[in-house]
């Protein structure tokens, strides 16, 4: 259930995986070449493409949608632990520990709700400027199954003909909107332009804003996005948003408004978020495989809420320092960003197959990244969950190991380890019978072997705002 990707120009350059933390760079996107101990070339363009996917992690640790559900997770990982043997594999649902004491099927809505995209894409030929949303019906929901906006919108081609079509506004919507808006700025303060991207997910926003506020700017529409963001379920929030913001647009100027209404929303709520982090950051044992690196993600979010609190729309300030550097001066500039905001763990894909040994590569982008214990806890971290979503059942429940999605390990095209060249059918299909091979454990094992049931279950949180 990961955030759905982009027009196949954007996915065929870089993308992001929410739940595993990681930016994937394409064979066209050399970052880290690996003839070359320094970075990749970066054009004003490939710098648009990683800020966009970058923007997706910062959104991931700095808001309170990205908080949710993180924390959503960890409860359902901690949900999973009730039903786990010896070695990590899940047994299905146990009498001795029913899974429905953690709420399972509505923390799995939860995660359709936040990582999913409710479909209805436009035709690929529609341009935004052929685009009109001409009525939309409020986000509504049952339980945690639904936020989203359902538009009904008219498309005309190039001969001027008509067709009406149906498709929606989500979190993943606003999500991929907003990173598109920002990496549009970036871009343009480059002197350069970013490439087309289909109307939908990517003008979404614009396209809703247009029909319901069509007095703010592109820049207003962005923060109010933004500022949606801060809400568990940003789909019900953007329309009371773009109506302050499309009141404030009348006479008074509407950033220092939008400034007020999310600082407020964000004390408000402060108390719970809090709690939250506090209840996540006592779940993982200190010394325990990818604790450190959970910690770490935990302690991030605090930072960066904390930060919003005095800049809620810090991105603008991220940006503005981009263009002062210029393209030269990016890389330095992404690891001061990193230090001080979240470090995301990064791939370089290479030509090849993805079934040649060690094709691709992991990296970290940031000097600030450069801890190899803890990026060792990182990897342990992120095949732990990646074992978790296996089993995520579309009724609702959390299916036996036995039952598990079959596919290749996280780590499948980087992996140098020697069950990589032993045992290449169990990490093509079965990557979780490593936590029970011979020898070495290698990440995707300990990540596996993490979810022994060997401690108490962590509290529940609640951050819904």
């Amino acid at each position: 259930m990961e955030q759905q990707e982009s027009d196949e120009l954007q996915s065929a350059i870089a993308t992001y995986m929410p739940d595993r933390q990681i930016i994937t760079f394409s064979a066209a996107m050399q970052v880290a070449p690996r003839e070359s101990s320094g970075p990749g070339h970066f054009t004003g363009t490939h710098i648009g493409y990683f800020f966009h996917e970058w923007m997706h992690y910062l959104h991931n640790v700095s808001t309170g949608h990205g908080i949710t559900a993180f924390a959503n997770l960890v409860e359902l990982w901690s949900a999973f632990r009730s039903t786990a043997d010896s070695h990590g594999f899940g047994q299905g649902e146990s009498p001795s520990a029913p899974v429905e004491e953690f709420m399972v099927k509505q923390r799995l809505e939860l995660l359709v709700t936040t990582r999913g995209s409710r479909g209805g894409k436009l035709p690929a030929w529609a341009t935004p400027d052929r685009c009109k949303v001409i009525s939309h019906a409020p986000a509504s929901r049952e339980g945690y199954g639904r936020d989203h906006i359902s538009m009904t919108v008219e498309v005309s081609n190039a001969e001027g003909a008509v067709t009406t079509l149906s498709t929606s506004l989500g979190a993943h919507e606003i999500l991929e909107s907003v990173a598109y808006l920002l990496e549009k700025r970036l871009v343009n303060a480059l002197d350069g332009e970013p490439s087309p991207v289909p109307v939908v997910p990517y003008h979404a926003l614009v396209l809703l804003a247009k029909h319901v506020a069509p007095a703010l700017t592109e820049e207003e529409v962005l923060i109010c996005g933004l500022g949606s963001l801060q809400y568990t379920f940003p789909a019900d929030a953007i329309g009371h948003l773009f109506s302050e913001c499309n009141a404030a647009a009348d006479g008074a100027p509407v950033r220092p408004r939008m400034h007020e209404l999310i600082v407020d929303h964000l004390n408000e709520h402060q108390m719970g978020i809090q709690r939250c982090l506090d209840d996540m950051e006592v779940t993982f044992p200190s010394d325990a495989g990818f604790g450190r690196a959970a910690r770490e993600v935990v302690s991030t979010m605090r930072r960066n809420i904390n930060a919003r609190l005095v800049s809620p729309f810090f991105e603008f300030d991220l940006i503005d320092k981009v263009k002062a550097g210029g393209i030269q001066g990016f890389h330095v500039l992404m690891d001061e960003f990193m230090k001080a905001h979240g470090v995301c763990s990064c791939k370089q894909e290479r030509p090849g197959f993805p079934d040649d040994l060690g094709r691709d590569d992991l990296f970290e982008f940031a000097v600030a990244a450069r801890d190899d214990d803890l990026n060792q806890a990182r990897r342990i971290m992120q095949a732990s969950f990646e074992f978790l979503a296996r089993h995520f059942s579309m009724d609702g429940t959390l299916r036996s190991t036995q039952a598990a999605r079959l596919g290749p390990c996280l780590f499948y095209t980087s992996c140098r380890e020697s069950v990589r060249h032993e045992r290449g059918d169990d990490c093509r299909n079965q990557p979780w019978l490593a936590a029970i091979a011979e020898g070495h454990k290698c990440w995707y094992a300990q990540g596996v072997l993490q979810l022994r049931p060997d401690h108490p279950a962590p509290s529940t949180c609640s951050t819904t705002a």
